[in-house]
């Protein structure tokens, strides 16, 4: 069954995509990317997947004080994280 634009608000809300961080605030979800990653049409174990390693870095980058620019930044660290994840299994 396809996800609804809640249904990926949910997850990105359970993976506090929504809430600010301290050092990169404006990479905080907003509706143009609950949009985007509903219009990817993917399951819900694959947007988990992309959510739980873009909210992984964000952690390590306020653990780090390190400044993300953009999200396509903050994506390609995250797409990193996913391949090296699965090339330990």
């Amino acid at each position: 069954m396809a996800l609804s634009k809640n249904d990926v608000r949910i997850l990105a809300r359970q993976n506090d995509l929504l809430t600010p961080t301290k050092t990169n605030p404006h990479l905080v979800f907003q509706d143009g990317d609950i949009a985007w990653w509903f219009d990817r049409d993917l399951s819900a174990a694959q947007l988990n997947i992309q959510f739980q390693a873009r909210r992984a870095v964000l952690q390590e980058a306020d653990r780090k004080n390190e400044y993300i620019p953009e999200q396509g930044d903050l994506s390609f660290k995250a797409e990193q994280l996913i391949k090296e994840q699965t090339n330990f299994k």
